[in-house]
């Protein structure tokens, strides 16, 4: 029985294997010219890449045999995984191990077998590139070198198949949210030439918040060699409205030295005159390292080398420090700038080239290998004399000679272009974060109920819901509705989306803590090439304090509506009672409370408040309310008891949390009371009552708000006063 140890390695080498996405996969040009280069310089029947999953061995590629996959208790594959070296089986009715195995005893008949494992990045077993024979056989050494480089090989397809998939997988989802890239970080106005710079702006600079320059100011940041250059972008784009979209290098406060994308365009106005040049400057020099694992073993073969898209070589490590380069293909020209025989003894000029910027990690790396006799695998990059740079990934194996020297069997392999390709999904990636307003992608259907699912947030969505990136994917919209959110507004969100219309809307969603903030939405649909919708992304801006500010404008606006209609009504008064109701009645027709009301105080023995006059959705909790002015009971520890002894305003803005209206509390809910504004109602000498005024949610009432309301309190007062005189 296998012990834990052994059982962890096979769950963790079946699992390093599925992460290769490559079972089941389709025939491959790349691999099948590996398979028939290994048989025919091996001179074998049967070459197959073999991959060992749980119960099966399964070939990627094959010659000589019929079917694509075997039992994993027969394949000699599964016992070659078992160790790092090749497995080589000369005469197999000579093996104890597989003189019995169906494959020797029946068809195919296997007589000889050699399988060089395939090793992952992780250390891990993956399979072999295996060779069979039906004759017993023995290989020589530059055909057992060749199975051995050409298995490195395979490894280095297998990595890219991996990254390749990982890689459409992240620009796919990538390029849909470059739609919301919006990049406003810095303005002139061409008038003024004063120079705006947004809090990420100043925060690339490193410097201070209040940091406020000048254009040319800003353009010395960048240093002598681009100077010229941005400055005559800039003011190409002043004077001739020409946008650009360079990078360039830049230098900090700090005094270090980035790189940047620097973005500009012209604005016009109506006149077609340019009023204003604003654009994005954005930090780049922080790229996302995709690591391209490229095995690569030496073999002197041209055949072999000239199939094969890089630089075979040796490298040596003498005792001494000296370094060598034993062999090398003519890639080695081509990416060096050295012909083999130049460094065949001394490795001096292979290290030419190399950039500055990484020569230390590329020698300490070479170290770190050789002291470990670990797998070397480092990407680095070469500068030429006209500047032109390419990336370069190497791969080798090392192995200790016997006196002292280390040799290393390796591939080189130019990965420019994914470097590229690594760049522009990284910029994409920090566009998206950089942005304040909130992008969300989801699956282009299904439609019923807007429940599509969540495929992306940026980084804005998690500052303001609460949500991680982790809780919401795979998850609806859905997620952020709550008690507020407009139903009608979610119905014209509904239609458009089922009609594949743009749609704009202001909707009222929830945080992860239940606080409510409202959103700016524009949710449109994203096509594929062929014209098909493949998903909606929505870019939401906050507009919470917006909308917050309007709503009090608007109830400033009916205070004062209220308050100038209640001057109407009392100077046409005649009578107390009359007057009383019909200003309860304003207080909600025009003022937009719930419920309003009015109360004497009375001189009985329990300072009771008399109900002079109520209106609204709660006069039956008004008719039965028991309220006193009196400081010595609880009943007149509430807002009205409050107001006639001291002759002030007084505010409950949440009546479910306000301790003196406990009393009252549990009443008040059933018929929807949040909130009141109580309110003193005065003659020269004393307050004689109030008017309440109850809100139909919790909220802050506003100075403005309470001055107003008092004064049309005192207003009211007037009129009582004046009609009392009357009489």
């Amino acid at each position: 029985m296998a012990d834990q140890n052994t059982i962890n390695n096979e769950i963790n080498r079946l699992k390093d294997l599925n992460s290769y996405l490559i079972l089941d996969t389709e025939t491959e040009a790349d691999f099948d010219k590996l398979v028939h280069l290994v048989a025919a310089v091996c001179e074998v029947p049967i070459a197959t890449i073999t991959l060992i999953d749980e119960k099966r061995e399964w070939f990627k590629s094959c010659i000589g045999l019929n079917n694509r996959e075997n039992g994993r208790d027969i394949a000699f594959c599964a016992r070659a995984i078992l160790s790092s070296l090749p497995l080589i089986v000369e005469d197999t009715l000579k093996d104890p191990d597989f003189s019995k195995n169906t494959m020797v005893t029946s068809a195919p008949h296997i007589r000889f077998y050699a399988g060089v494992p395939l090793i992952s990045p992780k250390g891990y077993a993956l399979g072999t590139l295996a060779i069979k024979d039906t004759q017993p056989r023995k290989l020589n050494a530059l055909q057992l070198e060749t199975l051995i480089t050409l298995a490195a090989q395979v490894m280095v397809l297998l990595e890219r198949h991996r990254q390749n998939h990982a890689l459409k997988q992240s620009q796919s989802l990538l390029n849909i949210a470059s739609h919301a890239a919006h990049m406003g970080e810095w303005s002139v106005d061409v008038g003024t030439m004063e120079l705006t710079l947004s809090d990420e702006a100043i925060a690339i600079h490193e410097e201070p918040e209040d940091f406020a320059p000048s254009v040319e100011q800003a353009i010395n940041y960048y240093p002598p060699e681009y100077r010229e250059f941005v400055q005559n972008a800039v003011t190409a784009c002043i004077e001739n409205g020409i946008p650009f979209d360079e990078e360039v290098e830049f230098v900090t406060a700090q005094r270090r030295r980035i790189w940047v994308r620097s973005i500009g365009e012209a604005i016009r106005d109506s006149d077609n005159k340019i009023v204003q040049i604003a654009g994005a400057i954005i930090n780049i020099h922080e790229r996302k390292q995709l690591e391209r694992e490229k095995l690569a073993s030496l073999n002197r073969l041209h055949l072999i080398a000239s199939r094969l898209p890089g630089l075979i070589y040796e490298f040596r490590l003498h005792p001494d420090g000296r370094t060598s380069i034993p062999y090398a293909s003519d890639h080695l020209y081509l990416f060096f700038r050295v012909h083999p025989e130049e460094v065949i003894d001394d490795a001096t000029l292979f290290f030419k080239y190399i950039h500055p910027n990484d020569i230390d990690a590329f020698n300490h790396s070479v170290q770190e290998s050789a002291l470990r006799l670990a797998p070397w695998q480092h990407q680095y990059r070469l500068r030429y004399e006209d500047g032109q740079v390419i990336w370069l990934y190497g791969n080798a194996t090392p192995q200790k000679e016997a006196n002292g020297s280390v040799l290393w069997h390796g591939f080189i392999t130019d990965i420019t272009k994914s470097k590229r390709s690594q760049e522009e999904l990284k910029l994409l990636e920090t566009c998206i974060s950089r942005l304040n307003d909130i992008v969300l992608i989801t699956e282009a259907e299904p439609f019923e109920g807007h429940a599509s699912k969540i495929l992306f947030v940026n980084d804005a969505f998690e500052r303001l819901t609460g949500y991680s990136r982790e809780e919401v994917i795979g998850k609806t919209p859905r997620i952020l509705e709550g008690p507020k959110t407009q139903r009608d507004t979610l119905d014209i969100i509904q239609s458009n989306i089922e009609k594949w219309n743009p749609v704009r809307a202001e909707l009222i969603n929830y945080t992860k803590n239940g606080d409510e903030f409202w959103l700016e939405l524009d949710i449109v649909p994203v096509a594929d090439k062929t014209g098909w919708y493949t998903h909606w992304i929505a870019v939401g801006r906050d507009i919470t304090e917006r909308k917050l500010a309007e709503m009090e404008l608007q109830r400033l606006n009916r205070a004062l509506r209220l308050r100038s209609a209640m001057a109407e009504l009392i100077n046409t008064a005649t009578d107390e009672l009359t007057l009383l109701n019909d200003a309860c009645h304003l207080a909600i027709y025009i003022g937009g409370y719930c419920t309003s009301w009015v109360g004497y105080a009375q001189d009985d023995k329990t300072k009771s408040i008399k109900r002079m006059a109520f209106n609204g959705s709660a006069v039956e909790y008004i008719m039965n309310i028991n309220i006193s002015w009196s400081e010595d009971v609880p009943q007149g520890h509430g807002p009205a008891g409050r107001t006639v002894r001291s002759g002030m305003p007084v505010v409950c803005e949440d009546l479910a949390k306000d301790e003196s209206f406990a009393p009252w509390s549990t009443n008040a809910q059933k018929y929807g009371l949040c909130g009141v504004v109580s309110l003193p109602l005065r003659n020269k000498t004393r307050t004689f009552g109030l008017l309440g005024l109850f809100l139909a949610e919790a909220r802050t009432v506003a100075v403005e708000e309470i001055n107003l309301l008092k004064a049309l309190a005192d207003d009211l007062s007037f009129g009582i006063m004046s009609i009392r005189s009357r009489e």
